[in-house]
C-alpha cells in the first residue's frame, strides 16, 4: 500500500542558522551553507547515512588550526584531498625546537565536562602526542595509530581513536575540568626525526561527552546552530488532505559515549520538548482532552542505535508509533486541529541521521504502522 514517493522539499522545511560540516560520498569534508541539509556519508565507505541532525554546539578553541612557529618543523603546506584546509607538519631538521607542541588549540570559557578531539592524518608516523594542559609537558596522551588506541594522560576518560580512512583519524577524550590550567588541546610529534610528517585537520573542545561535527574557528570560539526539519501546516498537501501518514527513521551517531539506553517511546507531556529526537506537535496541534495532557509528544529518547517513528491521521483517528510501540487514539481523547499542526524532526541533544522520510496522502492501520516500524 505504501508506494507513493515525493521529493524531500515537498515534505520538509529544513533550517539551520549557520554553516556546518559533513562528509560527502567521496569522503571529503564539506561545508553546507545556512539552511542547507547535510546529506552525510560514511567517510570510509562512502555509504549515504541520511540527513545529519545535531543540536547547537560551540567549539571553545579560539583558533582551530593554530600552528606553533618552529625552526625545525615546516608547516607551510596546506591542503589534503580529504580535508582541504588541513595543514601538514614535517620535521626538516632537529636540535632546536622539533619537540613540543606543533598545533596549539587554546580554549576559552571552559568549565565542567568537555570532549576534546582533533582530526589527524598520521602521515608516516606511528604515534603522536596529545596534550590538554596549558603547559607543553602536561597531561600527555599517546595516539597509537597502529594499535588504534589513545593511552596515558591524567584526568581523562572515554579515549577513542576512530579511523576515518586514508590515514585520517578522529582522536577524542573527555575531561572533567577543575577550571585551572586545563584550557588547551595540543598536538606534538612523539619522537620526531627528519622526514616525519602528519596532517592536522582541526582542533575542537566542546561541552559534553560526544564529538559533534567539526566547527572551524579563527580568533574566537564559534557556534554551530542546531538542525531542524519541519513539516509545516502551510504546505498545501498537509492542510488539504483529509488523511496523511508520515514516517521517518533515525540512527544515532557512533560517537556518543553516554551509557544510558533509556527509551521513552511515547509520552504525553504539556511541557516544552528539548533535547529529544522524534515528532512533536505544537501546543496548537494535536490537543488531548479529558485526562490527557495538553500536548502530544512522541519521541525516542537517546542515545538509541536506531529509532523508527510514525504518525497517521484519518479524521478523528490518530496512530503514532516509535519502533515496536504503537498507540492509537480517537476523537474522544484528542482534538485533531490539523490546520494548526506542526511536526518537527530534530536531534537537539543526541546527534543522528534522519533517513527514509516518507509521506503518504492516506492513513494506515495500526497493523501497517507496526510493520513499517518493525
Amino acid at each position: 500500500m505504501l508506494n507513493k514517493t515525493v521529493n524531500f522539499d515537498e515534505i520538509m522545511t529544513f533550517t539551520r542558522n549557520s554553516a556546518a560540516t559533513y562528509w560527502d560520498a567521496n569522503g571529503v569534508l564539506q561545508t553546507a551553507a545556512i539552511d542547507e541539509p547535510r546529506f552525510d556519508h560514511d567517510p570510509v565507505t562512502g555509504e549515504p547515512l541520511g540527513i545529519l541532525c545535531e543540536g547547537q554546539a560551540t567549539n571553545l578553541v579560539q583558533n582551530s588550526m593554530a600552528v606553533t612557529s618552529k625552526t625545525d618543523i615546516d608547516t607551510s603546506i596546506a591542503g589534503d584531498n580529504r580535508v582541504t584546509h588541513a595543514i601538514k607538519a614535517e620535521v626538516v631538521s632537529t636540535g632546536t625546537d622539533e619537540g613540543g607542541t606543533v598545533f596549539r588549540g587554546v580554549g576559552v570559557g571552559i568549565s565542567g565536562t568537555t570532549v576534546r578531539w582533533c582530526l589527524l592524518n598520521r602521515g608516516n608516523v606511528s604515534t603522536l602526542t596529545l596534550l590538554h594542559r596549558d603547559a607543553n609537558d602536561g597531561f600527555a596522551i599517546t595516539a597509537d595509530f597502529d594499535a588504534g588506541t589513545l593511552s596515558g594522560g591524567a584526568s581523562v576518560r572515554n579515549e577513542k581513536l576512530e579511523s576515518l580512512g586514508d590515514g585520517w583519524f578522529l582522536a577524542s577524550f573527555v575531561t572533567d575540568n577543575d577550571g585551572t590550567l586545563d584550557d588547551n588541546l595540543n598536538v606534538a610529534f612523539d619522537s620526531p626525526a627528519i622526514g616525519d610528517y602528519f596532517y592536522c585537520g582541526g582542533l575542537q573542545i566542546e561541552a559534553g561527552e560526544t564529538p559533534s561535527s567539526y566547527i572551524p574557528t579563527s580568533g574566537t570560539a564559534a557556534t554551530r546552530s542546531g538542525d531542524f526539519a519541519d513539516v509545516e501546516s502551510l504546505s498545501p498537501w498537509f492542510n488539504t488532505q483529509p488523511e496523511m501518514t508520515l514516517l521517518a527513521d533515525w540512527i544515532r551517531t557512533p560517537h556518543d559515549v553516554n551509557s544510558s539506553t533509556v527509551m521513552h517511546a511515547l509520552r504525553e507531556n504539556a511541557g516544552v520538548v528539548s533535547g529529544y529526537f522524534g515528532f512533536y506537535s505544537t501546543m496548537n496541534g494535536l490537543v488531548y482532552t479529558g485526562d490527557e495532557a495538553a500536548q502530544v509528544i512522541f519521541f525516542g529518547k537517546g542515545p538509541l542505535d536506531f529509532c523508527k517513528t510514525g504518525i497517521s491521521i484519518s479524521g478523528d483517528t490518530l496512530i503514532i508509533g516509535v519502533n515496536d510501540e504503537i498507540r492509537d487514539y480517537d476523537g474522544s481523547t484528542y482534538s485533531n486541529v490539523v490546520n494548526q499542526e506542526k511536526l518537527q524532526l530534530t536531534a537537539n541533544r543526541y546527534a543522528g541521521w534522519l533517513q527514509n522520510v516518507r509521506y503518504y496522502p492516506y492513513s494506515i492501520s495500526e497493523e501497517e504502522m507496526a510493520e513499517e516500524l518493525s
